[in-house]
């Protein structure tokens, strides 16, 4: 079995620095230090706990293009945070904050978005297939190409205000009714409905 080394936060940016973008085998431990303006992580690769004890230093970072492939970020926030282009498959984000977050791009398939918030983030093009949602909020979010096909939704999720331009909801597994996902004042333009149907505003 492989070694895992712990590592702070400060010698994580100095190993970055340095050239590395392979933390797998890592543990971050945060040292309480503040970083306003978020970090810049773009193209590392982490693995499952590795981030867990990073609940507000990933706010405003930089991981654009980083492999996140089954990290656990449940309860983190990342408000703010640029992860374009980004693998998230099957990543545990329950519970986190993504509000103003770049996920354009980026492929969340199979993921745990349960009671996650992405309040007016960008997500388009991004791919949700697969992902488990329960009181999620996409409110006021760019949620133009997003492929939400095969997602299963247990509960109610919030569309309100969002832009579901060329959204695919084909074979969303539902748990509830349909007319109780909340799409108010939602913006439609060829968004294939579950039924196969386009709908436009």
């Amino acid at each position: 079995m492989s070694k895992i080394y712990e590592i702070t936060i400060e010698e994580l940016l100095e190993l970055y620095a340095a050239g590395q973008r392979d933390f797998s085998r890592f543990i971050i431990k945060y040292t309480g230090q503040y970083f306003d303006n978020g970090i810049d992580l773009r193209g590392v690769k982490f693995r499952g706990d590795s981030l867990e004890d990073l609940i507000y230093a990933l706010q405003n970072s930089d991981l654009s293009g980083a492999d996140l492939r089954g990290i656990n970020l449940r309860e983190r926030l990342l408000d703010g945070a640029n992860l374009s282009g980004a693998l998230l498959n099957k990543a545990d984000l329950w519970r986190t904050g993504l509000n103003r977050a770049n996920l354009s791009g980026a492929n969340l398939s199979g993921a745990d978005l349960q009671e996650a918030t992405f309040v007016t983030a960008n997500l388009k093009e991004a791919n949700l297939s697969k992902t488990t949602l329960y009181e999620t909020s996409f409110y006021c979010a760019d949620l133009s190409g997003v492929n939400f096909s095969k997602a299963k939704i247990n509960g109610p999720v919030w569309f309100n205000e969002a832009n579901l331009t060329q959204v695919d909801f084909t074979k969303i597994i539902l748990d509830i009714s349909w007319d109780n996902i909340d799409f108010r004042e939602a913006y439609f333009e060829n968004t294939i409905m579950p039924d196969g149907t386009i709908r436009n505003s």
